[in-house]
């Protein structure tokens, strides 16, 4: 049988994987470049400063590694929200294997904690065509982008669905255009409008909330979110509670950008200060510069 290298989208799925005996090495990919900037100098620089770290195995240091040792057979493991869709992109955008497949473990990638299913997602692996790599390349190269509109010009044509469900939730995650929240933001704050609650169980409810399942954010991400909110929330006790401030932002007449400002990267898109930034007006499916 001809080599295969399965790319796994966290080390966390390893153990299953190894126990699945399917042909081929695996390799866990280590980033989440659904938050800051895309790989690059301000990449590492933002890791640095953010998570107080710096990074030795970046995802450009990664994607040389599966370059060097690239099989026949690349087999991308990563699921459908918007975490691990652009972790793909940007892995799609480097590889050039003679074939590509992906074996998508939908709708997330909770099935890959049993070894089992792992025969049966293998099997009904699909090739990517030639004209789906491209697309990839170009989608990930408008997610780098310093404005949503080459991720608008794609949209406008055929794509792959699954580049088009990630360029979709690419230019949601931007600030809505009403009230200035980004989506797992909305969630947070709406966790609280019935009372205040502890914030490990603002967080759990969080992740039931469908915008923050799309978006596939981690609980450090989400944890980072909410207390970027303050002053919208404010202590109740123990727990946290909206503010007067942070009623108004979660009923539309009050804007988050403009009351607190900003600084967020969305792809290649720097989200600063207090405006104008590139929102997304969902009922144009459109970004505007508000």
């Amino acid at each position: 049988m001809h080599e295969i290298l399965h790319v796994l989208p966290g080390d966390a799925d390893l153990p299953a994987f190894e126990a699945s005996v399917l042909p081929g090495e695996g390799v866990a990919w280590r980033e989440a470049l659904v938050d800051g900037p895309p790989p690059g100098p301000t990449r590492t620089a933002w890791i640095r400063e953010r998570w107080h770290f710096t990074p030795h195995d970046d995802a450009e240091k990664q994607r040389e590694a599966l370059l060097a040792h690239l099989p026949y057979e690349a087999v991308l493991w990563f699921g459908g929200d918007l975490f691990c869709g652009l972790n793909a992109l940007y892995v799609l955008a480097g590889l050039a294997a003679p074939r590509v497949v992906l074996a998508r473990p939908e709708p997330d990638c909770a099935a890959l904690k049993d070894p089992s299913a792992w025969t049966r997602l293998f099997e009904a692996r699909t090739a990517l065509p030639l004209d789906g790599l491209v697309a990839a390349r170009r989608a990930w190269d408008a997610v780098a982008a310093g404005d949503p509109s080459a991720a608008e010009q794609l949209l406008e044509g055929p794509l792959p669905e699954a580049v088009a469900a990630t360029l979709r939730g690419h230019l949601a995650r931007l600030p809505d255009a009403r009230t200035g929240l980004d989506p797992a933001e909305g969630a947070l704050l709406r966790t609280l409008a019935s009372g205040p609650r502890a914030e490990r169980e603002i967080l759990l409810l969080a992740f039931l909330d469908p915008a923050v399942a799309r978006m596939g954010l981690g609980d450090l991400q989400l944890l980072e979110r909410l207390r970027g909110l303050v002053p919208l929330t404010e202590p109740a006790g123990s727990r946290l509670a909206l503010s007067p401030l942070g009623r108004r932002v979660l009923d539309g007449k009050a804007d988050r950008v403009t009351e607190i400002g900003i600084d967020r990267w969305t792809g290649g898109i720097h989200l600063a200060g207090r405006g104008p930034v590139w929102r997304f007006d969902a009922t144009a499916s459109a970004a505007v510069l508000r």
